[in-house]
C-alpha cells in the first residue's frame, strides 16, 4: 500500500521527532492498524536506491564471482529478508515481554525511522568512499555514523515497545547480528 503524501510526511516527521529523542514523535504515526502497518513498508521503497548505492560500494571492493542477474537477485532477497527477519523475531519477543499489543506500532515506527537512518548513513558512506577523509577518517566516520544509528534505533525500540533500556539494547544488538548474518550469506553467494 502506498501512503498518501500527508501520511508519509506525518510519519517522517514522527521519525524526526524520535531522532531528537522526543517520545512524542510516536503520536505522528498513524494508529496501529493493518493499513498503517502495510503502508510503513513503503519506507523500503524510499530507501531502496540508497541501499543499492551501498551495495554497489561494497561490491566494488569485492571479488564478485556471480553474474549481474544473480548478484541483483541475491541482494534483492537479502533486502527483503533484512526488512522482515528482525520484525518476526521481535514479534515473538514482544509476546514474551507482554508487549504484543505494541508490536504493530513498533513496526510502523521502526520502518519509517529507517528512512532517516539511511539519510544519516549514506552521505557518510559516500564521503568515506570518496577518499576525502584520509587514511583513518573513513573508519572513524563510519563508526560514528553507525553508533548514531544504533542509538536512534535503540530509542525507537524502547519507546515504541515501551520496554526498558537494556531490553531495547538487546533487541538492537540482535538486529545488528541478523544484519551481519544476512550480509555474510549474500556475500558468500555472490563471491562464490
Amino acid at each position: 500500500m502506498i501512503p498518501s503524501l500527508p501520511q508519509a510526511a506525518a510519519a517522517l516527521y514522527g521519525a524526526w521527532r524520535l531522532l531528537r529523542f522526543d517520545r512524542e514523535g510516536l503520536q505522528y504515526f498513524e494508529a496501529a492498524s493493518a493499513g498503517a502497518f502495510w503502508r510503513s513498508f513503503f519506507a523500503a521503497v524510499l530507501i531502496a536506491p540508497g541501499y543499492a548505492i551501498l551495495v554497489a560500494l561494497h561490491l566494488a571492493e569485492s571479488d564478485v564471482a556471480a553474474g549481474a542477474v544473480s548478484t541483483f537477485t541475491i541482494h534483492v532477497l537479502a533486502y527483503v529478508i533484512s526488512w522482515t527477519a528482525f520484525l518476526l523475531v521481535v514479534h515473538s519477543v514482544a509476546q514474551g515481554l507482554g508487549r504484543a499489543d505494541h508490536w504493530v506500532g513498533f513496526v510502523i515506527a521502526l520502518n519509517w525511522s529507517k528512512v532517516l537512518q539511511m539519510a544519516i548513513y549514506l552521505p557518510i558512506a559516500l564521503l568515506a568512499a570518496s577518499g576525502a577523509l584520509g587514511l583513518n577518517g573513513p573508519g572513524l566516520a563510519t563508526l560514528l555514523g553507525l553508533t548514531a544509528i544504533l542509538i536512534y534505533q535503540w530509542f525507537v525500540t524502547r519507546s515504541a515497545l515501551d520496554i526498558t533500556g537494556p531490553q531495547a539494547a538487546g533487541l538492537t544488538g540482535l538486529d545488528v547480528v541478523l544484519g551481519i548474518t544476512i550480509t555474510a550469506f549474500a556475500d558468500a553467494a555472490v563471491m562464490g
